[in-house]
C-alpha cells in the first residue's frame, strides 16, 4: 500500500489531476453508480439548471466508452488511460516541454485550450469533449517532444508527430467522417497551442547580450571616468609619450598627469 501511495505521489500534479478525472468519470459510469448523463454537456442544463460541473466533466467521458464500440470496451478503455498517462507526463515533466516544472503555467493553458475546444465544437454540439481534448494533447506533446523520435508500430518505425493524424485515421474508420469531424477541434487547438508558445513563449523572445553589441559581440568593459582611462592609455603608450605629456601641461602651467 505505501508503495502505491509513493508511486502516486511521484505523477506530476496536473497529470495526476486529469488522470483522476477520468478515471472517476469512467469507473462511475462503469460500476453504474451514475449515468453518463450526468457528465455530459448540455447547455439547458449547465446554464438554465446551473449544473456548472458539466463543463469540466464532459472532457473526461472517455471516447472508448462512446458507440461505436470495437471488439469490447476493457481494452481500448485501458488503452486509452495509458496514452493519456503518457502524453502527460511527456507534456508536464518531458525534458523539451516548457512546462517542466511549471505546473501552474501547464494547468492554465489546459484550461484555455479546453475552453477553445468547446467554442470549436458548438455547432457539432457534442454531449462530451474528450476525444477533441485527447487529440489536443496528442499534437502538443509530441510537437514538443520533437518530429526526429521515431516510435514503432508493428516493426514500423513512424515520427511520433505522426500520431495525432493515425488517431484521425482510426476515428474515420470507427465512426466515419462525424466522428473526424469531432475530433477535429483538438488537432486545431493543438497546433495553435504550439504557434502560439513556439513564437510568443517567454523562452523564445530575443534579448539583447548584456554588454555587448546588436550582432552579439562582447564590448570590453572598463572602469572608472573617461579621463582615467585616457590616463591609464597614455601611462601605458611608452615613457617617451609620458614625458612628452608631462612636458606640455608644465609648458601651460598645468599639473602632471596623476599628481595633486
Amino acid at each position: 500500500m505505501n508503495a502505491l501511495v509513493t508511486g502516486i505521489r511521484k505523477v506530476p500534479p496536473v497529470t495526476r489531476l486529469v488522470l483522476a478525472s477520468t478515471l472517476t468519470v469512467s469507473l462511475s459510469c462503469w460500476v453504474r453508480v451514475a449515468s453518463p448523463g450526468m457528465f455530459a454537456y448540455r447547455y439547458y442544463l449547465t446554464f438554465e439548471k446551473r449544473e456548472f460541473w458539466r463543463l469540466y466533466t464532459s472532457f473526461f467521458y472517455p471516447s472508448s466508452l462512446e458507440p461505436p464500440f470495437i471488439l469490447c470496451r476493457e481494452v481500448p478503455l485501458l488503452l486509452e488511460f495509458v496514452v493519456l498517462y503518457l502524453m502527460m507526463v511527456e507534456l508536464e515533466s518531458g525534458p523539451r516541454s516548457p512546462y517542466a516544472g511549471k505546473p501552474i503555467h501547464l494547468a492554465w493553458h489546459l484550461v484555455v485550450a479546453g475552453a477553445a475546444i468547446h467554442l470549436l465544437s458548438i455547432p457539432m454540439a457534442p454531449p462530451f469533449f474528450s476525444r477533441p481534448f485527447s487529440l489536443c494533447l496528442a499534437y502538443i506533446s509530441t510537437a514538443f517532444a520533437g518530429p526526429g523520435i521515431l516510435t514503432h508500430v508493428s516493426d514500423i518505425a513512424i515520427s511520433i508527430t505522426a500520431i495525432p493524424y493515425i488517431m484521425l485515421f482510426i476515428d474515420l474508420l470507427s465512426g466515419g467522417p462525424r466522428a473526424v469531424i469531432r475530433a477535429l477541434p483538438g488537432v486545431v487547438v493543438g497546433h495553435m497551442w504550439w504557434l502560439m508558445q513556439t513564437y510568443f513563449g517567454k523562452g523564445n523572445r530575443n534579448t539583447r547580450p548584456a554588454g555587448g553589441r546588436a550582432d552579439g559581440t562582447k564590448v570590453a568593459k572598463m572602469d572608472g571616468p573617461p579621463r582615467a582611462q585616457a590616463e591609464l592609455t597614455e601611462s601605458g603608450s611608452g615613457s617617451g609619450s609620458a614625458a612628452m605629456t608631462t612636458a606640455y601641461n608644465r609648458a601651460r602651467g598645468g599639473k602632471k598627469l596623476g599628481g595633486d
